[in-house]
């Protein structure tokens, strides 16, 4: 048990201080990693790196009744001031009781308790690659915690979906891979033959390995879908978003019906004579091999980043760089092509990672025809990840000087704000390109589409057979479409996220610029922290107000 008292914090910010300080402590390795959207990215987690949660009941329990009562708390403040970091906070506290008390994640998701055992290592990995001190007994005690954490599981897991019991299994096998192999070989150039931590890698991989054997016998007895409630739920208290579930799946399918119409328009700029299926497919990477796959990405990002540092449209931190990666081997299962992990809460000198997958569904791609299939996409998945997506925004949280806005996330505006950087990045001169026009308003058909399926997958109006078969319409391979939806269905309300984020992004920029420049309406959404989008209207609209008057 962690000695956090309940009595009443003198303001918002204490609140604050004991709800970061208690998560940071009892769930250190989920409050430093993405991966856990439904966690603050509290910062005192770094003084946690040589230990893992603790899954049991008792722990969980102690934990919802405190983050209950510290939101009731949280509320009254809100209410009492109308101050966006107190809604924030909210925010944060009602995602995790929505996961940890309402969808009952732990007694249901196998894959949570090997995110947290691989992703504890990861992070210390991480740390090493990018030069900081990594303390021997961090990694001997995470290594040891392995076994307790897949051993709570086993205790915890009461029933799951046939879809998340197929994601764990196939996590599983990868992390018992790359506890063997990768994992293996770090340790022993890292520590030499040492054999404490031989041994509690040995006992890790057996861990593991008897979870392989352990998840067939869990009962595949819960529906995949969410219900409508969750996603209600999840738009009104984890986004604060005030449209219900059928407004925005009406969204959706307008932004479909919308993004439609512009590929058919475009195509016919391109090739009156071919369809925009056609023109998509036929776009090659030219002289792209399966070992320049990274590279290839590499150049991408760092146009990107030389592009906007000129145009200085989007204001940059004063510090912060990324690395392009491939994407560890147990995350594969579960990451899509290309993915972005932030540095750690507070390190405000480390390295942001881009993760790039450079295998299709498990299998070595090498064809330059198959390679640009996989990774021709390649522009704007680096400028969703990076420049001036994810790894932009997340630096300015980053650097932002209110702790509560500084240290807590929102999917809605976290993926909102990367889709509008890949139309930024289209609209604004980066090296234009009608086919690269094409790709974007693609993706953008795809983002409604996911939209679309999140709602109707999760209310059980479509089944994974159906919602696979409307990915294959897009043009996606049997198999790559399957993995997808399945994704999709291990974490609903997340998918609406990125469509209906940009969308209201877009909005503002449509009701705030002008009067007031790009610059200014780029420099003020990033400045908020990850508010409601009610919230960030009040500020722009105060800022377009002052420059009216002025003049």
């Amino acid at each position: 048990m962690n000695n956090h008292t309940l009595s009443r914090p003198a303001d918002i910010h204490s609140l604050a201080q004991t709800y970061f300080s208690y998560m940071a402590q009892t769930f250190p390795v989920m409050c430093l990693s993405d991966e856990f959207y439904f966690f603050p990215r509290a910062e005192e987690a770094v003084a946690h790196l040589g230990s893992m949660e603790s899954l049991d009941k008792d722990t969980i329990g102690e934990a919802t009744h405190k983050v209950g009562i510290w939101l009731g708390e949280s509320d009254r403040s809100g209410d009492e001031t109308d101050d966006s970091s107190a809604l924030l906070l909210s925010q944060s506290m009602a995602g995790f009781l929505r996961e940890f008390d309402k969808r009952m994640v732990w007694q249901e998701d196998p894959t949570l308790y090997l995110k947290i055992s691989l992703l504890g290592l990861d992070q210390l990995l991480c740390l090493e690659q990018h030069g900081s001190l990594l303390e021997r007994d961090w990694v001997k005690g995470r290594l040891e915690a392995i076994p307790g954490v897949i051993k709570s599981g086993k205790r915890n897991l009461r029933h799951t979906s046939a879809t998340c019991a197929q994601a764990a299994l196939a996590m599983a096998r990868q992390c018992s891979m790359f506890l063997s192999t990768s994992c293996a070989h770090w340790l022993d150039s890292r520590f030499g033959r040492d054999r404490d931590m031989s041994k509690a890698l040995d006992r890790a991989v057996g861990a593991v390995g008897g979870f392989i054997n352990f998840l067939p016998s869990v009962p595949e007895t819960r529906p995949f879908a969410a219900g409508e409630e969750i996603l209600a739920l999840t738009l009104r208290e984890s986004f604060g978003f005030s449209g219900t579930v059928p407004e925005v799946l009406e969204s959706a399918l307008d932004e479909e019906a919308g993004a439609q119409q512009a590929l058919e328009k475009i195509a016919r700029q391109i090739d009156p004579e071919k369809s925009w299926q056609t023109i998509y497919n036929g776009i090659v990477i030219k002289g792209l091999c399966a070992d320049a796959v990274l590279d290839h990405y590499w150049n991408e990002v760092k146009g990107l980043e030389t592009f906007y540092r000129k145009g200085e449209i989007v204001p940059f931190p004063p510090a912060g760089s990324v690395v392009v990666e491939e994407t560890p081997l147990f995350l594969q299962p579960i990451r899509a092509t290309a993915s972005y992990c932030s540095p750690f809460p507070g390190m405000q000198t480390g390295r942001g990672r881009f993760f790039v997958n450079t295998e299709r569904d498990g299998q070595h791609v090498s064809s330059e025809s198959d390679l640009s299939a996989l990774h021709r996409e390649v522009r704007f998945l680096s400028a969703h990840e990076t420049y001036p997506g994810h790894h932009v925004l997340d630096w300015n949280r980053m650097h932002l000087s209110d702790p509560i806005r500084r240290q807590i996330e929102s999917a809605l505006f976290y993926e909102g704000w990367a889709c509008y950087g890949e139309q930024l990045t289209d609209e604004s001169g980066y090296q234009p390109d009608l086919r690269q026009s094409l790709i974007r308003i693609k993706r953008d058909l795809w983002r409604a589409v996911r939209a679309r399926l999140d709602i109707e997958l999760h209310t059980g109006t479509l089944s994974l057979e159906q919602g696979t078969d409307m990915l294959c319409e897009l043009g996606y391979p049997k198999q790559s479409a399957l993995k997808q939806v399945r994704r999709y269905a291990l974490t609903p309300g997340y998918q609406l996220c990125y469509t209906l984020g940009k969308r209201e992004i877009l909005s503002l920029k449509k009701q705030f610029v002008p009067p007031l420049s790009l610059r200014n309406f780029h420099s003020i959404v990033l400045g908020e922290g990850e508010v409601p989008f009610h919230c960030l209207e009040r500020s722009l609209k105060k800022a377009a107000s002052e420059i009216v008057n002025h003049h």
